[in-house]
Formats: C-alpha cells, structure tokens, sequence
C-alpha cells in the first residue's frame, strides 16, 4: 500500500502503539474533529493475525484513512481493500465523546467486536 503523507493533521506523539488503537483514535479525532472515527472487524493480510477476523479502531475521511498503530495515513479504497474492513461503525466526535462517556472506556463499544477482542487476546501474548 502507498502511504501518504498529509501535513495539516495534528497527531500526538506516542511511544507505544500496540494494542491502543482505540485510544489513539479517539485522541487523533478530537484532535481533527472533521475526520470520523471507526470501530471494525479488519483482516490483516500479514503478521501474527493473518487471516483473522480482528477488531481495529482507525479514523477516515472522504479520502483517507489514518491508522493510529501503523500511524500512516492510506487512500482508503486502498486500505479497505487490503484489510478486507467489515461491520464498520462510524462515530463523529460528539457520538464519539458521548459513547466513550457511557462506556468507561476508548473501545471496542459493541458486545460482538468485544468478543471478538477477548477470543485473540491469548494470540497476543504468544
């Protein structure tokens, strides 16, 4: 995949990435309110979870996509190609803030991508 580079967002900086998707996503979309924020089943083509249906948090426009982990931004036909995205849930900053409030917590916000994030937690620590 082609990565982009995209000037005008703001993103923090962080020292470790994995397995805080949904915090940094969270952080990127209150940082830069117009990109919508989304929680989804990815496919990752390589590495531990090849093939493994796994709950991801990345953020997206009309036209890219920023993984807060990988922290790159794609074309996101590109990308939604290549990690295969299902059952994307899309939040705007203030459904955002309002779920995150109710929940306690960044995510995943939905019973099926929890189960789904407790299932390959044992794969995690392999």
């Amino acid at each position: 995949m082609n990565k982009i580079t995209l000037d005008a967002i703001k993103k923090r900086r962080y020292k470790k990435r994995d397995g805080r998707c949904y915090e940094i996503g969270y952080k990127f979309v209150e940082d830069n309110p117009s990109w919508i924020l989304v929680h989804a089943v990815i496919n990752p083509p390589t590495g531990r979870f090849k093939g493994l249906p796994y709950p991801h948090c990345f953020c997206e426009n009309d036209t890219y996509i920023y993984d807060p982990v990988l922290d790159v931004v794609y074309q996101k036909n590109e990308y939604y190609s290549v990690y295969k995205i299902t059952d994307a849930i899309r939040y705007d900053l203030v459904t955002a803030a309002k779920t995150m409030v109710q929940n306690k917590h960044y995510g995943p916000w939905t019973d099926e991508h929890e189960r789904l994030l407790i299932s390959i937690e044992p794969l995690e620590e392999e």
